[in-house]
């Protein structure tokens, strides 16, 4: 059995930090003309389509709470 040397492994502080605190995955299915407009938004900000959703909701949120 060959020994793994000292190479590979997670290093500690390695690869891009998270955005979010405790992120959580949902699914969601939105017609296809929304998407398509996300998409334009979101190139012309150049941001993701994720980025730009998550955007959406906290202002949506916000003037909910007020």
């Amino acid at each position: 059995r060959k020994s793994k040397g000292k190479r590979g492994g997670k290093r500690p502080g390695a690869g891009r930090p998270s955005i979010l605190k405790d992120p959580v995955r949902f699914i969601l299915s939105i017609e296809r003309t929304e998407i398509d407009a996300l998409e334009e938004i979101a190139r012309e900000r150049d941001q993701s389509i994720a980025s730009l959703v998550r955007s959406a909701v906290t202002a949506y949120l916000r003037r909910r709470r007020s």
